[in-house]
């Protein structure tokens, strides 16, 4: 509730720092708390975000919901048309998304095949749209997920490397017990992974639900 402490401390965020995107995000919420004082610096720090350039440094959702604070700013400040815009420039895209990415969850009943399906969104040759894979890769970014992908790699470099070796080794015993253990631990890392895949787009769409009621009622 210290909207002008919040203000000062987010505008000391370096514009050289990967956070400096999502602290305008931010700051634009806390000067949107402090009202007319703040209106101008919250649109303004909206605009920017929206800008090309930061694409790949923002989350989709938060872009959105930016979208809805400049829709209630013009409310509140009755230019009932600028507001009509900002909602317009959001239903262009996000009940999009929301919807594709739904069917991303139900069109992928097994973990392993959101993990198959991720790895490509991360790859940005999945064949989703645009907007929908750009969200979904915004959200399977982070180090946790990362994690398991490499994970899933280096199994992968390990099987192939099982899989060259010389073919006497190949048939003993303990070959046959290595190429098990690597064949299983690869199918526990993919259910893994693809479950937090899961989980993560699940969380977006539900995020983009509430973005979407709050358009609604603005």
């Amino acid at each position: 509730g210290q909207y002008e402490l919040a203000t000062k401390y987010f505008d000391r965020v370096s514009q050289e720092s990967y956070d400096w995107a999502n602290s305008l995000f931010e700051s634009s919420w806390a000067n949107f708390m402090l009202k007319q004082q703040g209106y101008s610096k919250a649109l303004g720090n909206i605009h920017t975000i929206q800008a090309p350039f930061f694409e790949n440094y923002i989350k989709p959702e938060s872009i959105g919901e930016g979208l809805t604070v400049k829709a209630t700013i013009y409310f509140y400040n009755c230019l009932y048309d600028r507001a009509q815009e900002a909602i317009d420039e959001f239903n262009a895209v996000y009940p999009t998304v929301f919807t594709e990415l739904k069917k991303v969850l139900a069109g992928t009943g097994e973990n392993s095949q959101l993990f198959d399906l991720a790895v490509k969104i991360r790859k940005e040759t999945s064949g989703l749209p645009e907007q929908v894979e750009r969200a979904a890769r915004g959200v399977l970014g982070d180090l946790s997920l990362l994690k398991r992908f490499q994970y899933v790699e280096e199994l992968d470099r390990e099987l192939k490397a099982h899989s060259k070796a010389d073919a006497a080794w190949q048939s003993t015993s303990i070959a046959q017990t290595v190429f098990a253990d690597l064949t299983l631990q690869r199918s526990l890392a993919v259910n893994e992974a693809g479950d937090l895949a899961r989980r993560r787009i699940k969380r977006l769409t539900e995020e983009l639900s509430q973005l979407i009621k709050r358009v609604i009622k603005i």
